[in-house]
């Protein structure tokens, strides 16, 4: 039973450990050392001459000017913030399904089946809550959608829950200039309605059902959005099996072409306001298949079987996970898809309607093509010969898995010792890793109790090593400063925050893994650019093309405040990433603050195209601010660590989640403590395929002199 309270967010623990654990840090807490009585806050640096002071009013989140963003903990950085959820089983259940089979020209057979079907189970699961539209076939024209998209839903409020679920062709098409920024992938994802490219009419763009979703989503209901086609054109077809995609379109939509009511503000409507349950990814096929003797969509068939094996307490995450590996043992380069990822967010709420829980653990181990994997790899710090342990709770928690072979997002696993399930997905977390780990060495009066709670922590990349330390801590009676090896402080820790000082040091140590991750031998070096971007005055959307600033001598941009004589005004940036390669590569940015917060939120993940430009926050203009509880006066400043991740395969940005180390101790293990090492090396030339390398853009905001009075 994985805890959440206390040292709650160290899962990986068997009973015995954990208890130890519990034992050591608590004894650090009750010593002289870690209860000072004093509740002076905690105090960070990074330099000696930089200390901040926590504002525990002002750690409260509050809404950023940028709008899906949020201030969390007193930081000062940008975390896509999420509605609550609140939806229950006591209100209606609003669902319009559209399946589509007879298109003119290239029909399809099991879209009406997977309507069907779907609308079976939510009368079995809902009754008298279930409010059911369904537009079949010639029924499903564009205009007709819209309307019964908002006409439908237009009831919903906070107890509800609103799903869509789409059955049919789908198809890409170039993405307009004036809207680059809004595919990664340089093509615009689209559902095929009955009469698109007949007469004038479009498809429905993906984009512009979000903002459909969008609306819903902003009133309080729990929108649920489910889409079984694909935009991947199939050369090849066999009687058994059928793909749901049309031929691109070589015809590039742009704003003007969108809803002419909300075409305006689509780029603005790019909040978490829906989750998304997609069939594959969007250079792959949804495959029809024949199942039980019918034709039937394979990302349908597994979802109403997940749906159907569900309790009111399974989440949109965990029917993804069964519905994925369910799909990826029928179907070959088919993998469905969920958004958004972040952990404690919409996908983490029941399917139909319920408080958001987060996921125990981030990774998850199932059996694929006759083989157990987990999604962990490289990135994430795990390699051959690493071990992980299962979080389910039930029987088999804590039997084990080890790593056999690894590449830059997932691990082929070897169980040790039990057989799992193979028609079930398990929770797993890293247990150890064949690496040296991030070693301190603990100073002053309070160094033997400091010792004895690091050493119950059994961190996998945190221990106590005197003669080779890559930190030295040194304890007082009321006080701690933990020193790089040239003596540089990186934390001061006083007061409460002593209490926590264990876990402070662990985080410390993921923090500085995540912020040196290197591939020493990566052939992608330099083909990806991370480009931060100063945005004018009253300019709301990402230039493509002009140019990027410019680190200054010590390789930091440096984006400064302006006066404008009454008050200092913070700077916005916009932050592209440009794929300078000839294939697609998978991205993700993370945001390290020098606060020790890590988040993933202004680009969590996707694929950039060959030759294409990405932005970060949807295109909008970020704004950069010293973190609430540090003065704005000239010479004050705060430093972000920009990392992006480019690998030739996917790879989970779910792990990457710190809050500030001023901030109570981590309380959801859905965050990336303990499922890192401090490694040396993370590759070897000629090891497993999916290469991956890094980018680090240090940027710097800072208050610079007023200006001299004329």
């Amino acid at each position: 039973m994985t805890c959440r309270s206390g040292i709650g967010s160290l899962p990986r623990w068997r009973g015995s450990r954990l208890a130890l654990a519990r034992s050591m840090v608590t004894a650090w807490a009750r010593s002289p050392f870690g209860s000072a009585k004093s509740h002076a806050a905690t105090q960070l640096s990074t330099a000696p001459s930089l200390q901040v002071r926590r504002n525990r009013e002002a750690d409260r989140p509050e809404i950023a000017r940028f709008p899906s963003e949020r201030r969390e903990a007193g930081d000062n950085r940008m975390a896509v913030s999420v509605p609550g959820v609140e939806a229950g089983m006591d209100g209606l259940l609003y669902a319009l399904l559209v399946g589509i089979d007879r298109y003119p020209g290239r029909p399809l057979s099991g879209c009406r089946n997977d309507v069907q079907d779907a609308a079976e189970l939510l009368k079995e699961r809902a009754g008298g809550r279930l409010r059911l539209r369904m537009l079949l076939d010639e029924e499903a024209t564009r205009a007709k959608m819209i309307a019964a998209f908002q006409e439908h839903f237009a009831e919903c409020g906070p107890e509800d829950v609103a799903l869509f679920w789409f059955a049919g062709h789908g198809s890409e098409q170039p993405v307009a200039e004036d809207l680059w920024w809004l595919e990664p992938s340089g093509t615009a994802q689209s559902l095929v309605c009955v009469d698109s490219r007949q007469g004038g009419v479009p498809d429905l763009l993906d984009k512009e059902l979000g903002v459909l979703a969008g609306e819903v989503g902003r009133r309080g209901a729990h929108c649920v959005a489910v889409l079984d086609c694909c935009h991947a054109e199939s050369g090849t077809r066999d009687p058994d099996s059928a793909v749901r995609a049309l031929p691109r379109s070589h015809e590039s939509v742009g704003a003007r072409a969108l809803l002419p009511d909300l075409g305006g503000t689509v780029a603005g409507q790019m909040e978490e306001t829906h989750v998304l349950l997609a069939a594959c990814r969007t250079f792959e096929k949804a495959m029809e298949v024949r199942m039980e003797g019918r034709r039937r969509g394979a990302f349908s068939y597994a979802l109403v079987r997940a749906l159907r094996e569900s309790t009111p307490g399974t989440t949109v995450r965990d029917v993804h996970i069964r519905t994925r590996r369910m799909v990826e043992n029928l179907c070959h380069d088919q993998v469905p898809v969920l958004h958004p990822v972040s952990p404690g967010g919409l996908a983490d709420a029941p399917v139909f309607g319920g408080a958001v829980t987060p996921p125990a653990v981030p990774f998850t181990l199932r059996r694929i093509r006759g083989g157990w994997e987990v999604d962990a790899g490289f990135c994430h710090g795990v390699t051959a010969g690493a071990t992980l342990t299962v979080r389910s709770g039930g029987a088999e928690h804590g039997a084990r898995v080890r790593v056999s072979a690894a590449s830059a997002g997932r691990a082929d696993v070897e169980p040790d010792g039990w057989q799992p399930d193979p028609e079930r997905a398990y929770p797993v977390a890293v247990e150890s890793l064949p690496a040296v780990p991030t070693t301190v060495r603990v100073t002053g009066a309070g160094a033997a109790a400091l010792e004895e709670a690091i050493d119950g922590l059994d961190s996998p990349f945190l221990s106590v090593d005197a003669d080779a330390p890559t930190w030295t801590v040194t304890v007082g009676r009321s006080a701690a400063d933990v020193r790089m090896a040239d003596g540089t402080l990186i934390l001061s820790a006083g007061g409460e925050a002593l209490r926590d000082l264990p876990l402070r040091l662990d985080q410390l140590a993921v923090w500085t893994y995540v912020r040196d991750l290197r591939n020493p031998w990566s052939r992608l070096d330099g083909l990806v650019d991370l480009e931060v971007v100063a945005a004018e005055p009253g300019e709301s959307r990402a230039p493509r093309d002009s140019p990027a600033l410019r680190p200054d001598p010590s390789g930091e941009v440096r984006l400064p405040y302006r006066y404008d004589g009454r008050t200092w005004r913070p700077p916005e940036v916009f932050i592209r990433i440009r794929n300078r390669s000839s294939r697609r590569l998978w991205c993700v940015l993370l945001d390290l603050t020098d606060r020790y917060r890590m988040h993933p939120a202004l680009f969590p993940g996707a694929f950039v195209g060959p030759g294409m430009v990405a932005a970060a926050a949807h295109g909008r203009p970020i704004p950069v601010s010293l973190p609430p509880g540090r003065p704005e006066r000239p010479g004050a400043s705060a430093l972000d660590w920009c990392v992006l991740i480019v690998s030739e395969e996917e790879v989970s940005s779910a792990p990457f989640n710190l809050p500030p180390i001023d901030a109570p101790p981590l309380r959801s293990a859905a965050t990336a403590l303990h499922t890192w090492r401090n490694r040396r090396e993370m590759a070897a030339p000629g090891g497993p395929a999916g290469d991956w390398t890094t980018v680090l853009v240090p940027v710097r905001t800072v208050i610079p002199d007023l200006p001299a009075r004329r």
